[in-house]
This record gives structure tokens, C-alpha cells and sequence, in this order.
């Protein structure tokens, strides 16, 4: 028995070591709630909240910045928002003045949550804050905030519009992502790092876009010349675009950038893209063809899987690397065509789930790349070595 307990014990002092040690943790891991005099529970040095149940509103109180949650500064133990009991029940959230910054993960998952009161001493509104908030339509940010985190507002499936304010230097990617019934984010004029047009979101000169909101009216959108980046999340799940038009100056298409933009019939890829990411245009149900450049070399896993009305591909004789399971799940798929000569091995998935089409015709070199696709999906199989 006192072995046992031993070796228990080196257990536990072994897990905490594990963790960060050059920060101490807090004596509550799990919840930051201690109870104050001024019958308050804190969330932050000099920051405190009070929930109201007749009113269902959070007050955030203090002269300080909100506290961090989620896996922060502490190492390996995650620490939970006080008030996670109550993410079904706040309807209303007031910040008062002198409360500096909203936390990560402040009001994640609150799904009740319809307004909220964010005051000028804000300056900063962290990763994750205002995640799967569902019931949020509508969201006025201070003059003073300069930064908006990673997926501050993912998911936030009400929200119609944004307005970024003139002193915002940092506003992450993946901000606004999943936001399935954002229309137009604005930009104050006066901003010297973000602009937006038509609703769309690019940095100041135009040379990056960043987002392009899901519910956005334009069905039929060319990308402004001025641009020579897109943002690898801008156009993700877009269920409403139809056609795009992306501008010479444009050398990739990056990892996921047009997954699951499930109305997508036409792109215009031009010739100076030389890379197509991973699951690029993956899910593209409304994707019948498209013309892959001769400028393009490589062509990453999954890029078009489960585009299910795609009916035809050519594969041009510049790419030198082809990922695994581009095609799989294209059931509409008839003519597959190899120009390039790639002598590799593909990954083969016996599921009606990737199934290639059983009309399709697979055209390439012999002992090709595309002989392994015609042998492995019992594809009729055309030599063009021998025509």
C-alpha cells in the first residue's frame, strides 16, 4: 500500500512539471470566480462581474484587462469563463468603462446572447471572444480597439454587418469566419491599415482581400487587379458566389480558400498561379469544370474531393506534384486527362463516399500516374502514347 501511494504521488508531481512552471496557477484552475466584499466575482486583476437572472445581463466591472481564458499563460490546465453556466442564459452583456480588453474565450458558446455594450476604454478583443454567439445581430465596436483575434466572431451566424473603426491595426483572418449571414463589413475612411468596397474586406491599398462575406449580394465577383494576396479563409463556405475572376498578379490558390462554396459554377484561374492548396476547391457541389493554367506545378491533397457535379479535368504538363484523393467523391466526373507525366502511387479508398464516377474516361502516358487511377477505380483506361 505505501508503494502505491509512492508511486501515486511521483504521478502527480510528475503531471504538474509537465506543465508550465514558470507561471504560477491560480488556486481555482478550472474557474477564475473568487468572491470579493462588493458582492462580485472577479474575471481579471481589477475586474469584476455580476450576473442579474431578472434581467439575464452580465456586468463586467474594473480599471483593468479582462482575463484570458481558455489554454493561456498556465500551461497545460485550461481555464473556463466564471460565468460557462450561464452561456445559455445571458441575453445582455454591459462592459463598463475602464475594462481595457475583452478576453480569449470571454462569451464563447453563449448562444443566448443578443446585445452587448463595449465601451470606449476597450482596446483589444481577443481570439475566440465572441464565438458561436448565434443569437448576436449586430456588434459596435469602440473607436479605441486596435485589435480583433483569431475567430472573434466565428460562427456568429446572425451577424448581418460590421463596422471597423479608424485606430484597428490588426484584424485576424479568421475574424468574421463562418459568419453565414454577414453581408458587408465597413471600414471608417479614416483607418490607415483596412478598407473595404462593396462590403468586402482588403487591407488598406487593396493589395490583400481578406474577407469576402458569406451573404455579400455580389454572385458574380472579379477580384480588383490591385490584388496580390488572398487570405486563405476569404471566400470559405461562401454558399452564394457563382462565378470569380481572380486577377493576374495572383501566384496561389492557398489551402481551403474556396472549400465548400456550394454555389461555385465558374473560375477563372489565370497564369500566374503556380500552386492549388489542399482541399482548395474541395466541396464545390455547383463546380462542373474549370481550366487548370499551364503555369500551375503543384496541386495539393484533396482539391477538388466531392465536387460533385464536376464532369471534366485536364491535369496540365507543368504540374510536377499531384496530392492524394484530388478527385475522390467526384461522381460526375467522365474525362479525366493527364498531360503531365507523374509516375506515382495514389492512395485508393474502396467507400461509395470517394468513389470516382463509373462513366469516367482517364486519359494519360503509359504506367502513369493515370493508368494507377484507371486500374484502381476500374476506370476505362486511353493511352495517349499510343493514340
Amino acid at each position: 500500500m505505501k508503494k502505491l501511494k509512492f508511486m501515486l504521488a511521483l504521478a502527480f508531481a510528475f503531471c504538474l512539471c509537465a506543465c508550465d512552471s514558470s507561471e504560477s496557477i491560480p488556486q481555482e484552475t478550472n474557474l477564475i470566480s473568487n468572491y470579493t466584499e462588493e458582492n462580485h466575482y472577479t474575471c481579471g486583476k481589477n475586474v469584476t462581474w455580476d450576473f442579474d437572472e431578472t434581467t439575464a445581463t452580465l456586468t463586467i466591472s474594473g480599471t483593468d484587462e479582462m482575463q484570458d481564458f481558455g489554454y493561456g499563460s498556465y500551461g497545460c490546465i485550461p481555464l473556463s469563463a466564471p460565468w460557462v453556466n450561464l452561456q445559455a442564459d445571458i441575453k445582455t452583456v454591459v462592459i463598463e468603462n475602464g475594462v481595457t480588453t475583452i478576453g480569449n474565450l470571454a462569451f464563447d458558446k453563449c448562444t443566448a446572447l443578443e446585445s452587448i455594450t463595449i465601451p470606449d476604454s476597450v482596446t483589444k478583443i481577443g481570439s475566440d471572444a465572441f464565438r458561436s454567439c448565434t443569437a448576436l445581430q449586430s456588434v459596435m465596436i469602440p473607436e479605441h480597439v486596435t485589435e480583433i483575434g483569431d475567430w472573434a466572431f466565428d460562427e456568429c451566424t446572425a451577424l448581418e454587418s460590421i463596422t471597423i473603426p479608424e485606430h484597428v491595426t490588426r484584424i485576424a483572418d479568421t475574424a468574421f469566419l463562418k459568419c453565414s449571414a454577414l453581408q458587408a463589413i465597413h471600414v471608417a475612411e479614416n483607418n490607415q491599415n483596412y478598407s473595404s468596397e462593396n462590403g468586402v474586406l482588403f487591407d488598406k491599398n487593396k493589395t490583400i482581400l481578406i474577407t469576402f462575406p458569406l451573404q455579400n449580394s455580389q454572385i458574380e465577383y472579379t477580384i480588383p487587379e490591385s490584388v496580390t494576396e488572398i487570405e486563405a479563409f476569404a471566400f470559405y463556405e461562401n454558399s452564394v458566389l457563382k462565378s470569380i475572376t481572380i486577377p493576374e498578379h495572383i501566384k496561389s490558390i492557398d489551402d481551403n480558400m474556396f472549400f465548400r462554396c456550394s454555389a461555385l459554377e465558374t473560375v477563372v484561374i489565370p497564369d500566374s498561379v503556380t500552386e492549388i492548396g489542399d482541399s482548395a476547391f474541395s466541396e464545390c457541389s455547383s463546380l462542373k469544370s474549370i481550366i487548370i493554367p499551364d503555369s500551375v506545378t503543384y496541386i495539393g491533397d484533396e482539391t477538388f474531393s466531392k465536387c460533385t457535379a464536376l464532369e471534366s479535368i485536364t491535369i496540365p504538363e507543368s504540374v510536377t506534384y499531384l496530392g492524394i484523393d484530388d478527385f475522390l467523391g467526384c461522381s460526375a466526373l467522365q474525362s479525366l486527362t493527364f498531360n503531365c507525366n507523374l509516375y506515382t502511387q495514389i492512395t485508393y479508398h474502396d467507400t461509395d463516399d470517394y468513389l470516382i464516377s463509373n462513366k469516367i474516361t482517364i486519359y494519360g502516358s503509359k504506367d502513369s500516374i493515370a493508368e494507377s487511377y484507371a486500374e484502381a477505380y476500374h476506370a476505362t483506361y486511353i493511352c495517349l502514347d499510343e493514340t
